[in-house]
């Protein structure tokens, strides 16, 4: 994506338009609809982010 951002299209049209000018997309749903997308735009963030498990406070 664009910088350390997770970028999301609602689907297969919308990312055509986004990569025609410049911007990588991460995540396209199987469903186009916002809920979708809005989860897997926050699921791709969260599994992108390492946990340093020895700060965690455990």
């Amino acid at each position: 994506g664009t910088n350390a951002a997770v970028v999301g299209a609602i689907g297969p049209p919308t990312a055509a338009t986004a990569e025609e000018l410049g911007i990588d997309v991460d995540v396209i749903p199987d469903d186009a609809d916002f809920e979708s997308l809005a989860e897997a735009v926050v699921d791709a963030a969260v599994g992108g982010v390492e946990v340093d498990e020895s700060t965690s406070g455990t």
